[in-house]
């Protein structure tokens, strides 16, 4: 009521009555890992090594629940059971949540070496496709070459055609050939039918007269 009939009236707090317990503020230690999944450990730290080798040993170390010695183990390929390690996302593994990696990586980020820019006056040389207008280009000199005359793919194509009706010209020949054997083939096919029917009729004459000779 103070405060609403007077506008310059401030307010006081009042004195506590009841004695709060202080609050310890520790330190968040290592991530607790289960222990059917400690076993993952190995697999997520190389994951992260080679994925986000900007992040420090204490990172993984929060990230994953390791020690920093296991770490380096991994990263300098002298842990016992190197061999077998397979790099493993840890989120998939459920050793951490997606947040947390995305957080590490946001504060490691400023550590990460930036691309060099080419001084000034020269391009970026990248390797991108050529624009279509240069591709496409129809002009007398894209087709012919500089001078006008005949490319060698002209040449190549021109080589190719004359081979090609070089080979039908020999087809042609051989089917000629060909035919011409089939006919003689048939004429003396025809020749040998012709003289055995005359053959048969020779001896069909002759048993007839034998027959006659025999009847008288």
């Amino acid at each position: 009521k103070r405060g609403e009939e007077k506008a310059g009236h401030k307010l006081k707090l009042a004195a506590q009555k009841v004695e709060l317990p202080k609050v310890s503020t520790r330190k968040r230690g290592p991530r607790y890992t289960p222990v059917s999944r400690r076993q993952d450990r190995p697999n997520a730290i190389l994951w992260l090594v080679r994925s986000h080798p900007e992040l420090k040993d204490a990172q993984i170390s929060r990230l994953v629940g390791t020690t920093k010695a296991t770490i380096t183990q991994i990263r300098e390929r002298t842990h016992w059971n190197s061999a077998n390690l397979v790099p493993q996302d840890p989120v998939m593994l459920g050793l951490c949540t997606q947040i947390d990696l995305d957080n590490e990586v946001l504060k490691a980020a400023p550590r990460v070496p930036k691309a060099a820019t080419p001084p000034a006056g020269e391009e970026e040389q990248t390797d991108t496709l050529l624009p279509a207008a240069e591709t496409t280009s129809t002009s007398k000199d894209d087709v012919f070459g500089g001078d006008g005359g005949p490319t060698e793919r002209d040449e190549r194509d021109q080589e190719e055609a004359k081979e090609a009706a070089r080979m039908l010209e020999q087809l042609q020949k051989l089917g000629e050939e060909k035919e011409a054997g089939e006919t003689i083939e048939a004429g003396e096919a025809s020749a040998i039918e012709e003289n055995s029917g005359d053959d048969q009729a020779g001896e069909e004459s002759s048993s007839e007269d034998t027959s006659l000779s025999e009847k008288s």
